[in-house]
C-alpha cells in the first residue's frame, strides 16, 4: 500500500506525501530485518520532509534512522539523530513522541555506561509515558532491559532509584536539556572499539551501506555532490544525505576530515574496489 501511495504522490509531485510514504516504507524495511534498505529509504525520507517542510515529518524520518543505528550499535550516530529529531518534536506539541526520543536517548546513555543520566531520563520517560495514557508494556521493557541493567549496575541500589523518582519528577525543558547533553556527550567521545578497528572495507569496519561504499569511493577522491550524483546517476541532493551519513558514520564532521580519515586509514582503495560496478 505504501509503495503504491509513494508512485502517486510522486505523480502529483506532493513533496510532504512522498517523505511520509518514504518512512513507512523504511520502517518497514527495518522491521523485516533489511537496515541498508531502511536507512537509504529514510534518508530520502529526511531529504523529502526538508524540502517541503513538515517538522513532524522531518522528525520522524530523523528518529527512524536513529533506531536504525541502535540496531546496528552505532550509538554515536544514533544520538546525533535523536539529537536533531528532538527539538523538533518540541517544536511540534507532541507529547507522545517527545517521550520516545526521551526513551531512545536514556536508552543510549545506559548502553554506554551514564548510569546516573540513564535512571533519571528512563525515569522521566516511563512517567511521560503513563501521563500520555500509554504506560511501557511488557515488549517495552524488554527492550529496554540492556541499558536498565547496565544502569542498575553502574549505581547503589539506593543512589539507582533516587536517579529514577528524581526523573520522574523532571520538567519537561530539564529532560529535554539532560537528553540533549547525553548526546553531545556520547557523539564527542570515541566508540570503544574505534581503538581496535583495521582498515577494511568500509561498509563492513563503519555499518556503510553498499550505495554509501560507492558515495564513499568518490568523496575519498574529492567530488562535490554534484559531480557524485553525475557518476551514480543520483541527484546532488541524495548524494549529501549519503554524504551526511557517511560523515556520522565515520565520526567526522566535515568532508575534508573524511577524505583526510579515509587516506589516513589506507581505506581509499577498498573504497573504490567495493560494490560500484555492479550497481552503477
Amino acid at each position: 500500500f505504501a509503495a503504491d501511495a509513494l508512485g502517486r504522490w510522486q505523480r502529483l509531485g506532493q513533496a510532504d506525501w512522498i517523505g511520509e510514504a518514504l518512512d513507512t516504507l523504511g520502517r518497514s524495511a527495518r522491521a523485516r530485518g533489511d537496515l541498508d534498505r531502511a536507512e537509504e529509504l529514510l534518508s530520502h525520507a529526511v531529504e523529502a520532509a526538508r524540502a517541503a517542510g513538515p517538522i513532524m515529518s522531518h522528525a520522524m524520518a530523523l528518529s527512524g534512522l536513529g533506531t536504525c543505528a541502535v540496531d546496528r550499535g552505532d550509538y554515536r550516530r544514533a544520538a546525533a539523530l535523536f539529537a536533531e529529531a528532538l527539538p523538533l518534536f518540541v517544536a511540534s506539541n507532541n507529547p507522545t513522541v517527545v517521550e520516545g526520543c526521551l526513551t531512545h536517548l536514556g536508552f543510549i546513555a545506559g548502553v554506554t555506561g551514564r548510569a546516573p543520566q540513564a535512571a533519571r531520563l528512563l525515569g522521566a520517560a516511563e512517567a511521560r509515558s503513563e501521563r500520555n495514557g500509554l504506560p511501557w508494556s511488557p515488549t517495552d521493557r524488554a527492550r529496554l532491559a540492556p541499558a536498565l541493567e547496565r544502569a542498575r549496575g553502574g549505581l547503589p541500589e539506593a543512589d539507582f532509584a533516587a536517579a529514577w523518582a528524581a526523573g520522574r519528577d523532571l520538567p519537561m525543558p530539564q529532560a529535554v536539556a539532560e537528553a540533549l547533553t547525553v548526546a553531545e556527550v556520547v557523539v564527542a567521545e570515541p566508540a570503544p572499539d574505534d581503538v581496535a578497528r583495521t582498515p577494511a572495507l568500509p561498509k563492513a569496519a563503519f555499518g556503510l551501506t553498499p550505495r554509501e561504499s560507492e558515495v564513499f569511493g568518490l568523496l575519498a577522491e574529492g567530488r562535490s555532490d554534484r559531480e557524485i550524483g553525475e557518476a551514480l546517476f543520483i541527484s546532488p541532493k541524495t548524494a549529501g544525505v549519503h554524504v551526511g551519513n557517511i560523515l556520522a558514520k565515520l565520526g567526522v564532521h566535515n568532508r575534508g576530515e573524511a577524505i583526510a580519515f579515509a587516506h589516513r586509514a589506507g581505506l581509499v582503495q577498498a573504497a573504490r574496489a567495493g560494490p560500484s560496478s555492479s550497481t552503477r
